[in-house]
């Protein structure tokens, strides 16, 4: 009977033992669970942070090219002043340099 209670004991204190084991592995598993969580969570917000900076940036590109168009559009509105003025003082030179070549 002894063996039989020193048995139990015995087979008692490996299911304790493997019991106390499945716990730690438990809260271990339980850590990095959260962690993983965590690193997720950390992710999201970076991808977030992300995708706002490529917006502003979208936003910022189209700015300046609007820029760039009403710049181009400044241009050549200019380039065909110029134009305009270099035909008039043309226009005005000739009835001159005619009047010259007569005398």
């Amino acid at each position: 009977m002894t063996t039989r209670i020193e048995q139990a004991n015995s087979e008692v204190s490996t299911l304790s033992a493997t019991v106390e084991e499945i716990a730690a592995t438990s809260d271990d598993v339980a850590q990095t669970s959260e962690g993983a969580v965590e690193a997720a969570e950390d992710g999201q917000k970076s991808a977030e942070s992300a995708m706002e900076a490529m917006e502003n940036v979208n936003e910022a590109a189209t700015e300046v090219a609007s820029d760039v168009t009403r710049l181009q559009e400044r241009v050549e509105e200019i380039s065909q002043l110029e134009q305009s003025m270099r035909q008039l003082l043309e226009d005005d030179r000739s009835p001159r340099v005619s009047a010259l070549a007569d005398d």
